[in-house]
């Protein structure tokens, strides 16, 4: 067959059947896509909630997937009440200063609900 006219296993009863599975090449460069993107609004200075947020709404992980739809990793990332992120956060893609871009990320770095869940067997020694 074709590509993009490749069956899986797991399509290959009634349901799904007929889906076209891509090929490795098509999804590197889906992803080569996809990353640049991630970096692009990065750079152009997004929120970290919003560009994570979408990253992780692509996620075929089914935990990720329960914690978003639950709204727990968004509460997560925007950090505790009061926090710089969570003022800063409107919810839509917005730009914002470089002071507030790097107040964020010294923030986010130092978030222990953040390091406790992103590095397995961190242990903080106070």
């Amino acid at each position: 067959r074709g590509v993009g006219t490749q069956r899986s296993a797991a399509g290959s009863g009634s349901l799904g059947s007929d889906r076209p599975t891509p090929s490795v090449g098509q999804v590197t460069a889906w992803y080569a896509r996809r990353r640049v993107q991630v970096v692009r609004h990065k750079l152009e200075g997004r929120h970290m909630a919003t560009v994570l947020m979408s990253e992780l709404r692509e996620s075929k992980v089914g935990w990720v997937k329960k914690s978003i739809a639950a709204g727990h990793l968004e509460q997560v990332i925007l950090g505790p009440p009061g926090s710089h992120r969570r003022k800063c956060y409107t919810g839509h893609e917005q730009d914002l200063s470089v002071e507030d871009q790097a107040r964020i990320l010294i923030e986010t770095a130092c978030d222990e609900g953040i390091l406790g869940r992103t590095w397995n067997g961190w242990s903080p020694q106070f």
